[in-house]
């Protein structure tokens, strides 16, 4: 009985929808995940697209095998930041209205959303994308560009919204959240074979809200060093960071203070040792000198005496010392 309602409730639904012209027009700020399956390519592209016209900039993040890379783009100034596996980074500029900052292949969903008239696209019905019931919208457009506008543009764009009551999470989704846009076609240029399009967007994790400007940054990669450190200390995090490394600086000073305070007092002491042995030195050889003077005295006071002997061979007065004693005092310093 509760699925013939519903089927019932659901049908009144679409009946009630149908009747209505124009798809959901898109907010001008949200967060959403891209997968592009070019099918005349065998080829899946992935990107994260972080939108935010009011602000005029937008983030891009493309992942591959080979690298991740960022794109930072300001739409007031027609210019970005590409930044390759948080390492390299160039600050370039692109042709204004184009997608020029963006790989070929990469179709961003503000791009998609243009493509075509949403507001005269015409409602088809209801499907499924990944499971999820979507009401169907569809515009044809065909135009001409390349040189000299030879290369001609015929496509159907079909778009797919979850129905309003479909649960993402624990939110219900009262927009409409976008799930796929649908490219089908043909591309035409005179003299050459017909190309024919087949494209599948998946929308994934669409969030209609404005993007953290944290986001928006230049990245640290792309600043000078000096500016790449003011920025982490004036980050809340950065000012943990900062603080750590503050008590690790004060904690490494103190220890270099105190081996610096130890050594000096180790030289000051090496300086005292050595001043010490060189006045015991100086003091042995004082006294050394004193001994030899007292017996030079010793033996010139006892040549003197009375009674002694008289000196044998020529006189030629008093008598001096010998210069072997002089010599001998002179070795005794």
């Amino acid at each position: 009985m509760n699925r013939v309602f519903l089927f019932f409730a659901v049908l009144s639904f679409h009946a009630t929808v149908a009747q209505n012209t124009g798809a959901p027009i898109l907010p001008n700020q949200y967060l959403v995940s891209l997968e592009a399956n070019i099918k005349s390519s065998n080829t899946s592209l992935n990107m994260r697209e972080y939108y935010d016209l009011p602000n005029g900039r937008a983030r891009y993040e493309l992942n591959t095998q080979d690298n991740y890379t960022w794109i930072i783009v300001d739409f007031r100034t027609s210019s970005y930041y590409q930044v390759i596996n948080m390492q390299s980074c160039q600050k370039l500029s692109y042709t204004a209205g184009s997608t020029d900052f963006l790989p070929s292949g990469y179709r961003p969903l503000e791009i998609l959303s243009t493509y075509g008239d949403m507001s005269t696209a015409a409602f088809v019905g209801v499907d499924e994308v990944r499971g999820v019931p979507c009401n169907v919208w569809q515009t044809h457009v065909q135009y001409s560009d390349g040189p000299f506008n030879l290369t001609t543009h015929s496509l159907n764009i079909t778009y797919y919204y979850a129905l309003p009551a479909w649960n993402f999470g624990i939110v219900t989704n009262m927009t409409m959240k976008p799930m796929r846009i649908m490219l089908t076609g043909t591309r035409s240029f005179p003299g050459q074979p017909t190309f024919y399009v087949n494209n599948y967007y998946e929308l994934i994790n669409f969030v209609p809200r404005a993007p953290l400007p944290a986001l928006f940054e230049v990245p640290d990669e792309c600043l000078p060093v000096s500016e790449s450190v003011f920025r982490i200390i004036y980050t809340s995090s950065g000012a943990g960071l900062a603080a750590g490394m503050f008590f690790i600086g004060l904690f490494v000073g103190m220890a270099i203070l105190g081996i610096g305070q130890y050594a000096h007092k180790q030289y000051l002491l090496h300086q005292a040792e050595e001043k010490k042995k060189r006045a015991e030195e100086r003091a042995k050889r004082k006294a050394k000198k004193r001994r030899a003077a007292e017996r030079l005295a010793k033996k010139q006071q006892a040549g003197a005496a009375p009674g002694s002997e008289p000196a044998t061979g020529p006189q030629h007065g008093p008598q001096q010392p010998h210069d072997s004693a002089i010599v001998h005092l002179d070795d005794a310093v």
